[in-house]
């Protein structure tokens, strides 16, 4: 099959705060609110610690997306 013509790859980098402000500043508060000076036992269990605060800050909008094991 020869090259796609249509097809454009963009890479785009691991981390880029800068192109997504809104990014920086949930994930600071996260980081902050939820996870500083703790220790979950599991992945799990910080899972549930994020999705609660989210909840509690933003509503219920995680259901929708979020895959519940």
């Amino acid at each position: 099959m020869g090259p796609l013509h249509w097809l454009t790859v963009i890479h785009l980098p691991k981390r880029a705060p800068y192109l997504n402000p809104n990014e920086r500043k949930v994930n600071q508060k996260i980081k902050s609110d939820v996870c500083a000076n703790r220790f979950y036992t599991s992945i799990e269990e910080q899972k549930d610690a994020i999705s609660e605060y989210l909840d509690k800050r933003f509503g219920r909008w995680c259901n929708d997306i979020c895959d519940d094991t």
